[in-house]
């Protein structure tokens, strides 16, 4: 009996992204084996984004765009650790999202 490719690859990639997703989760450890790397997302003026040279349609209103422009926002990145969600723009750090065994 041969295995089809499509279904082979579609289990290669399940078992790769459960074994990825369960290295990130730091039970009540309080750390993780790895965190995941940062992905690029860049995002025209009209609201369209690219990740990794893919086309993501529309993310995000074109208006919203515009008045992050006018504040001055080149960059914006969030980073998920194990004990929250931390937001920088222009490098400087906003007020984060954070969570403990008790409120996941």
């Amino acid at each position: 009996m041969q295995v089809r490719p499509r279904i082979l690859l579609i289990a290669l990639i399940a078992l790769a992204t459960s074994v990825v997703l369960g290295a990130c989760y730091g039970g009540d450890s309080g750390r993780v084996w790895f965190n995941l790397p940062s992905a690029k997302v860049h995002v025209a003026d009209n609201g369209t984004a690219r990740a990794f040279g893919y086309n993501l349609g529309a993310v995000v209103d074109p208006a919203l765009v515009g008045q992050l422009e006018a504040a001055g926002v080149n960059e914006a990145e969030a980073r998920v650790g194990y004990d929250g969600i931390y937001v920088t723009m222009n490098g400087e750090e906003l007020p984060f999202v954070s969570w403990d065994a008790a409120s996941a």
